[in-house]
């Protein structure tokens, strides 16, 4: 997945700022928002290959960015969601909102490398 763009959204700056690092460190072009709302604008600017957002965000959260982003890229973008919310009511509600992938923080960060790799394969 070199050179993909991915958008990173979470309301914990460290974790944003550590998970983008990586990110770049592994080739991908990362997009930091630090809100749901500041998601939803770049949608409208930018478009991105796959998303890894945490859910539970205060205002517009991860399941409002999801299904916007399913609004505006179909299903041409993969989304990940990167949360602490790991029961099967929250599993059911996020693929019910458009991910197509749950993690559960912390993630270790090779399975979420693993993983988009296999999305850059498709």
């Amino acid at each position: 997945m070199d050179s993909s763009r991915l958008l990173v959204v979470g309301d914990d700056a460290e974790v944003g700022k550590l998970l983008t690092e990586a990110l770049t460190q592994w080739g991908y072009q990362p997009t930091l928002a630090s809100s749901g709302g500041q998601a939803l604008g770049f949608l409208k600017r930018q478009v991105f290959e796959a998303a890894i957002l945490d859910i539970g965000m205060p205002g517009s959260n991860g399941y409002d960015v999801a299904r916007a982003l399913r609004t505006r890229h179909g299903g041409g973008v993969t989304l990940v969601a990167l949360t602490g919310w790991g029961q099967e009511a929250d599993r059911r509600r996020a693929s019910e909102a458009g991910f197509d992938h749950h993690l559960i923080k912390p993630v270790d960060p090779n399975v979420l490398n693993s993983l988009l790799a296999d999305v850059a394969n498709k």
